[in-house]
């Protein structure tokens, strides 16, 4: 996308027809604004097609304010990919003993070797000395 001052309805429209494309639920928008309709049309998308685009200001990124946007209706269980997002989600929101019991899970589901691999990436890293999760990067 452009860099511009603000994303309006049409960039709202172009990023739902892609996450439809994907077959995406959520979807995340990173912009410096939001116009008023580019808001609206965010909450018609949520109402008439019960799927989520969550609006990220530059400003939140550089200030790291986003982890009270992050998800927290990821369903966990539905696959590993499911359960890494959440632990993701709980890692960011300081949620580490949440975190550590779906990383548990899993590892008890992938190859040892995998599951070391997907851990090692930078966003979790980032909190590796964190008692909680500690033994997930030893």
């Amino acid at each position: 996308m452009k860099q511009k001052d603000k994303a309006g309805r049409p960039d709202i429209d172009a990023f739902e027809t892609a996450m439809r494309r994907a077959g995406c639920e959520k979807g995340f928008f990173v912009s410096f604004d939001y116009s008023g309709e580019a808001e609206t049309e965010i909450s018609r998308f949520f109402r008439e097609e019960h799927r989520v685009i969550v609006p990220i200001s530059v400003r939140e990124i550089l200030d790291d304010q986003i982890a009270h946007k992050l998800p927290t209706d990821i369903n966990p269980d539905k696959d590993v990919a499911s359960m890494y997002s959440s632990a993701y989600v709980a890692v960011r929101k300081h949620n580490y003993s949440v975190a550590a019991d779906l990383l548990r899970k899993c590892r008890n589901r992938l190859p040892a070797d995998l599951n070391y691999y997907l851990v090692q990436d930078l966003a979790f890293r980032e909190y590796a000395r964190q008692p909680e999760i500690a033994e997930f990067f030893q």
